[in-house]
């Protein structure tokens, strides 16, 4: 049946609709006054819905789509009228696109799996990647990803500092004119025009009063937004219908309030933090209202992105459709710790549960930003009676009303919609960090970020904590089989390469048995068995620490206090030797696994040391977190500043280094 549709008259229940072939109308009831109407009954329909010879033409995705989208919503409103008792369950079907949805969740700079019908002949046996070692591959996925995350996150950012000083400029711009002035100009019925200069026979201008045509008619465009948002009740006060009736130009017709609002946003072009190629790609009149601070659905999709970098386990869809208030009026932002701290908490529907977040400092600014903006249509909306206030996203709808923000967010990412302004757009580099149409979305960042912290820790329970999800949700669905494959693999020949070191740590075939070709790159091995071994954790790991102790005591002062928690790491701050650690370190980086962990046999040092290094004082220097008083990091942080800006010089230098062999 199509088009199918449920009734209700003297205890019988009637299902009627159109036969798909034929299009002879079919009807179907059930008297539930004789008997007790149980699952039974439902799951009966569901057969005859599913197995009736009529509808077998039709696609099981089809009629999988209808009954859970249809039916199974006719059946619930009849459940709420209590025609069907409460207690009877309403069978739904798994749709197979979400069940293939679920098993390939895309990441940053992947795009999804796709049926090709013919494909180039390959000039290698095998795809160059797969001939990598594991740890090779594993480490350029990780490199990759958290490259393509952090140029997403640095356009992100951009972006919401320009938005930023857009919505403080205007602010600065509107209260030039007070809110007297506006009102007598209003009392007097307008203003006569005045070309910003004074007559001959006078000294000075004429009041704004009585001008018409400011000599910055943009000033009072913006004035005049600002008082309409700040007393107005109605959401399409600021519409182009509403202020040609509300003499905001003392124009009559929309197109003359539209031509207004063109010419204002022509002189705001040039006062807009956005680079002037960026301002291009906006219409004018929608720059008007950026600077009165209304939000915009591009908007909606860059802050989102912010937030689901900075809190993983809000997916996306619970972000844009978040609610800042319940239907009570409390706000799901609370404040915490006497205001250090904030949650926010966001209803994730598929769970059945809310999930929350204790906010960083970046997500805090973010959130502060949207409730300040949202604010005036948040007000007009409650009190013109539109539940929808209570969204946390509010802003330009069609026309110009102020309502909740919708749209996709792929269009805003990355583009391909007529008229539709994309984050691509405003910042191409991106392309460069291979993210475009297929490999950009809130989902894949969001998914992204869960397998950067699963590289980080090795653990997928850390991954499920950071994503919100259980474990075996997490394993099932949010790590790539082939990456997973990889993993595992790598970590299963970590372990057995340990137990025959220390099985044979003393023997002389010790370089024989195991996988590695040289002295060094065991030793390095070793080195890492040590480092990361902690005596009270596992058998193994006691072993591992007490028998290479000894071959690794000169870290550790030849052995004497080897666990020492407490010991002080003294730093030579000088901005150029850190300049030239952090540019080695980003050249080390790009090695192999391998000669990133050789040891030097002299220095006992290997570039892993230096990347350590590096990384350990980029983390006390940019750490929000209190690290103690065992840091100087006033004279710390200014000399890593330094440093940064003198890096930028000696990369170049690094990139040209090379090595020579001279013959005499």
């Amino acid at each position: 049946m199509q088009q199918l549709s449920l009734a209700s008259e003297g205890g019988v229940v009637v299902f009627s609709g159109v036969n798909p072939k034929g299009g002879k109308p079919v009807t179907r009831s059930v008297d539930i006054s004789k008997s007790v109407f149980g699952e039974d009954v439902l799951h009966q329909f569901l057969r005859y819905f599913l197995l009736s010879p009529g509808r077998l033409s039709l696609k099981l995705s089809t009629r999988t789509h209808v009954w859970n989208h249809q039916v199974c919503k006719v059946v619930s409103h009849l459940t709420e009228s209590e025609v069907i008792p409460l207690d009877v369950g309403v069978p739904r079907m798994p749709g197979k696109d979400e069940h293939n949805k679920s098993k390939e969740q895309p990441l940053l700079g992947k795009s999804k799996r796709q049926k090709v019908v013919g494909s180039k002949v390959r000039k290698l046996f095998v795809n160059v990647d797969y001939a990598r070692s594991d740890s090779d591959y594993l480490d350029c996925v990780y490199n990759d990803l958290v490259g393509r995350s952090t140029a997403l996150l640095e356009a992100c950012l951009a972006y919401f500092d320009a938005l930023k000083a857009d919505h403080e400029r205007g602010h600065q711009l509107a209260f030039q004119i007070t809110d007297t002035v506006i009102e007598d100009t209003l009392a007097s019925g307008g203003y006569e025009h005045h070309s910003g200069q004074p007559k001959a026979n006078k000294t000075v201008l004429p009041k704004v009063t009585n001008q018409k045509i400011f000599s910055d008619g943009y000033v009072w465009t913006l004035a005049r937004f600002r008082y309409l948002l700040g007393t107005e009740s109605d959401p399409f006060c600021i519409s182009t219908s509403a202020m040609a009736s509300r003499d905001v130009f003392f124009e009559n017709g929309t197109s003359s309030v539209s031509a207004k609002l063109r010419a204002c946003g022509e002189a705001l072009r040039a006062k807009t933090a956005l680079t002037p190629k960026q301002a291009e790609y906006f219409n004018a009149s929608d720059l008007v209202y950026r600077f009165a601070g209304v939000l915009f659905n591009l908007d909606m999709i860059v802050l989102s992105a912010i937030l689901i970098h900075e809190h993983p386990n809000i997916n996306p869809d619970s972000i844009l459709s978040a609610e800042l208030k319940n239907k009570h009026g409390s706000s799901y932002l609370e404040i915490t710790d006497g205001g250090k701290n904030q949650l926010f908490s966001v209803d994730k529907p598929r769970a059945g549960k809310r999930k929350t977040a204790v906010l960083s400092d970046r997500s805090r600014e973010v959130l502060e930003f949207i409730v300040a903006a949202t604010g005036p249509a948040r007000r007009m909306m409650k009190e013109a009676g539109d539940r929808n206030w209570r969204l946390l996203f509010l802003g330009n709808q069609a026309g110009h009303r102020l309502g909740p923000l919708k749209g996709k967010a792929g269009p805003h990412l990355v583009g391909g919609n007529k008229g539709v302004i994309s984050l691509i757009d405003l910042y191409p580099a991106l392309k460069d960090s291979g993210l475009g149409v297929g490999t950009l979305s809130l989902s894949a960042l969001r998914n992204t970020m869960g397998i950067i912290h699963w590289f980080e820790t090795g653990s997928t329970r850390e991954m499920a904590r950071v994503l919100g999800n259980t474990q075996r949700v997490t394993l099932e669905h949010y790590i790539p089989p082939a990456l997973l494959s990889a993993w595992s693999n790598r970590q299963i020949r970590r372990f057995q390469q340990t137990l025959i070191v220390l099985a044979s740590y003393n023997e002389d075939y010790l370089l024989d048995v195991s996988d590695f070709e040289c002295t060094a790159d065991l030793t390095a091995f070793m080195a890492q068995i040590f480092f990361t071994s902690q005596p009270d954790r596992s058998p193994i790991d006691s072993v591992s620490y007490s028998m290479l102790l000894e071959r690794f005591a000169f870290i550790y002062d030849g052995g004497q206090d080897a666990d020492k928690k407490d010991a002080q790491f003294n730093l030579r701050l000088d901005p150029a030797s850190l300049a030239t650690l952090y540019c080695y370190s980003d050249s080390a980086r790009k090695l192999p696994e391998s000669m990133r962990n050789r040891v030097d046999p002299t220095t006992k040092i290997s570039p892993r040391h230096f990347i350590n290094l590096s990384a350990m004082i980029t983390h006390v220097c940019e750490s929000k977190e209190g690290v103690g008083d065992s840091y100087d990091l006033d004279a710390l942080r200014s000399c890593h500043e330094k440093a940064l800006l003198k890096k930028s010089e000696l990369s170049d230098r690094f990139d040209k280094f090379s090595v020579n062999s001279a013959w005499g």
